[in-house]
């Protein structure tokens, strides 16, 4: 379990410059500093591919420090507990997740009746994102694919051609059999550990661009993962009939995902970010992108970390996106209204009537009550360890 170190004094100061202006003045915000913050979910909550790596909640879910639950963390002075994991199924809410480095225990075993605020992505591992974007991996813009297979890659002229078979689209019908029950028994379950808590849903981004937003050359968004079998850097190695097939499932994904939030009831909120990221997917240009695009590993059979995943301009977007609704959620409490001078009664006016000499003993009462209040305060005061 991690919490936020009261010396991540750096971390703050880069939370603050990477988050929009609404949430730029959180650290003054008092109905947030303190709240108990628990982070939920996968690599596109943990930050997959940025630096530092925090080891949490084991090093083999390679935790970025920069993820936009630290980020919140540190604006807001939350008390946070992030047990985000690359590759976790909305099933790990609930079942241990084995990693490359170590056995994560079930997400929700972090909440309890005292969580403020969850914040969780879920949903892309239970559908296979990993899997379909290794088979769509092309040669050129009109194929052939990886594939499924192997021992026999490169058959098969687009991934579209191997997910739907004979009419039926495997990916829309593993998203209705498997995924979307995935979603609601994951969020279910955060509801009965976390009974008081806000939780909020964020959406994946979009990773393929629709078709306002792809070029219209011939080879549409398509560049080559390699260059003399040397990997290229921010590749978009996907054919012109997949980016429009790929766009589709991650749209019905999007869809189910928000159903499923609407559906867990009250204190669940949806955070879209896939429409207002469709211009900035992996097929923007580089300068433009929040998701990463593709670079190979030296290996050629696997991608470095951070393929395919929101970039450090696209985790800061995500972290501007749920700002201001954390402010929504906990607002300021309003300042007390004004109080009229009371009129002088006959006491004070017969106070007044016989000179001076009383005022001095009220005054030093008012002063040992300042002075009392003071030490009560002083008493009662304590440095809070925020994260």
């Amino acid at each position: 379990m991690m919490t936020m170190a009261a010396g991540s004094a750096a971390l703050a100061v880069a939370a603050l410059v990477a988050i929009p202006a609404t949430a730029n003045a959180a650290p003054q915000d008092t109905a947030l500093a303190g709240l108990q913050y628990v982070a939920l979910g996968d690599s596109y909550s943990a930050g997959y591919g940025l630096t530092p790596l925090t080891g949490e909640p084991v090093p083999g879910c390679a935790q970025a420090a920069v993820d936009y639950p630290h980020q919140l963390a540190a604006a807001y002075d939350l008390d946070l507990t992030d047990v985000t994991c690359a590759g976790a199924w909305a099933t790990n809410m609930t079942t241990p997740q084995v990693t490359p480095a170590g056995t994560a225990d079930p997400q929700v075993d972090a909440l309890s009746a005292d969580t403020d605020i969850v914040t969780v992505t879920l949903g892309g591992n239970d559908l296979g994102f990993a899997d379909v974007a290794a088979a769509c991996l092309a040669l050129s813009p009109t194929g052939p694919v990886a594939g499924t297979n192997p021992s026999d890659p490169f058959q098969a002229s687009n991934c579209e051609s191997i997910f739907v078979q004979s009419g039926v689209d495997t990916l829309a019908q593993r998203l209705a059999d498997v995924v979307v029950p995935d979603i609601a028994a994951g969020l279910a379950a955060i509801r009965a550990k976390a009974p008081n808590a806000q939780v909020f849903v964020v959406g994946y981004p979009a990773i393929t661009p629709d078709a306002d937003h792809t070029p219209t050359g011939p080879a549409g968004c398509w560049t080559t993962p390699l260059d003399n079998l040397q990997p290229v850097p921010d590749s978009f190695p996907f054919t012109t009939t997949d980016v429009p097939y790929l766009h589709q499932i991650e749209e019905e994904l999007d869809l189910a995902v928000q159903a499923q939030t609407a559906a867990a009831g009250a204190g669940f909120t949806y955070v879209p970010t896939f429409e207002a990221t469709l211009a900035h997917s992996a097929c923007a240009p580089a300068d433009e992108q929040y998701v990463e695009g593709v670079t190979l590993a030296s290996d050629l059979t696997s991608a470095v970390p951070g393929s395919l995943h929101p970039n450090a301009t696209g985790v800061a977007f995500i972290a501007g996106q749920l700002a201001p609704l954390f402010e929504a959620a906990f607002p300021a409490p309003a300042p007390p209204a004004p109080t009229a001078s009371p009129a002088p009664t006959s006491s004070a006016a017969a106070l007044a009537n016989t000179g001076s000499e009383p005022l001095l003993p009220l005054g030093l009462a008012a002063g040992a009550l300042l002075l009392g209040g003071l030490a009560a305060a002083s008493a009662l005061r304590r440095t809070r360890v925020g994260r």
